[in-house]
């Protein structure tokens, strides 16, 4: 009797709220963390009063959980479809679904379930994109790029940077950042290099930055190859001394680049120099006798 009570009341309440009302409590609610909320509004919603902004808002609030709510989310987008708004599902509703599709997966219990779903969700966002002829911004790339990078999908990533490519979508240096993360994920340190140098020369006024270059000496600590590793990671150090980066987290970096150029024969000319340029600490002082 309680709940019926309680059910008769929200359903009074929302009928007195115009959607423009509605839609900005929802997206309140969504940054205070809250996607329950939102989910049960619209559940609550007589079919009529159901819209693609008010599914935008409460979609915007799982992705503004930590991690995203990539299920619920899912679940409103078929939802949407089912209550025939499929065809008025506007780019930045997708991106919102792109970005909650790239949630955690060591947030669920079993990983490898999560990494499939992770990618079926990625994968039929953009199929569906393609379908209705909805063309993906930079941003679409941007957070699908992420997601499959997390993933470790790589193979996925370098396609949809051709595909980026062949569409005319001016990369940014968050595109080649995501993408390098992808190639450490995936332990290719010389892919990581070629998309450090890509970075370069096609965004000269966006240059790489901490988390590109980590990434790129991650992926040389973590490459089986180990000699090709070490020639990367001289490669990466050689490419923050052209540049004449400004690091941030210098001792991480500084670290990282260790690590890698040792994992193979050092090249002493080049080491010291770097060492001049970037006032680091590159060989491996213990080691000299």
């Amino acid at each position: 009797m309680k709940n019926q009570t309680n059910e008769e009341e929200i359903d009074t309440i929302l009928s007195t709220l115009d959607e423009r009302t509605l839609k900005f409590a929802l997206k309140v609610l969504g940054k205070a963390g809250d996607f329950r909320t939102p989910f049960s509004v619209l559940d609550a919603l007589p079919l009529e009063r159901r819209s693609v902004p008010l599914y935008h808002a409460a979609i915007a609030a799982c992705g503004r959980t930590k991690p995203p709510k990539g299920r619920t989310a899912m679940l409103l987008w078929k939802k949407m479809k089912t209550d025939g708004l499929g065809n008025s599902i506007p780019r930045a509703t997708y991106n919102a679904l792109l970005h909650c599709a790239q949630a955690s997966p060591q947030q669920q219990n079993d990983q490898s379930r999560a990494d499939r779903a992770g990618t079926n969700a990625t994968t039929a966002i953009l199929h569906e994109m393609a379908q209705r002829g909805i063309g993906l911004n930079v941003v679409s790339y941007n957070i699908a790029l992420n997601s499959l990078a997390e993933q470790a999908r790589f193979g996925e990533v370098l396609e949809l940077l051709e595909r980026m490519e062949s569409s005319k979508i001016q990369p940014t240096a968050v595109t080649f950042g995501t993408a390098i993360h992808g190639a450490a994920r995936a332990n290719n340190s010389a892919a990581a290099v070629e998309l450090l140098r890509a970075n370069i020369k096609y965004c000269a006024n966006d240059l790489p930055g901490d988390a590109s270059f980590g990434a790129a000496l991650e992926a040389c600590t973590r490459d089986p190859d180990a000699a090709q590793a070490a020639a990367a990671a001289q490669n990466v150090v050689q490419i923050m001394c052209d540049t004449n980066v400004d690091l941030e987290r210098r001792e991480r970096i500084e670290e990282l680049a260790r690590v890698a150029i040792h994992r193979g024969i050092l090249d002493p000319e080049r080491t010291e120099r770097a060492e001049t340029i970037l006032g680091m600490a590159l060989h491996n002082r213990q080691a000299v006798v």
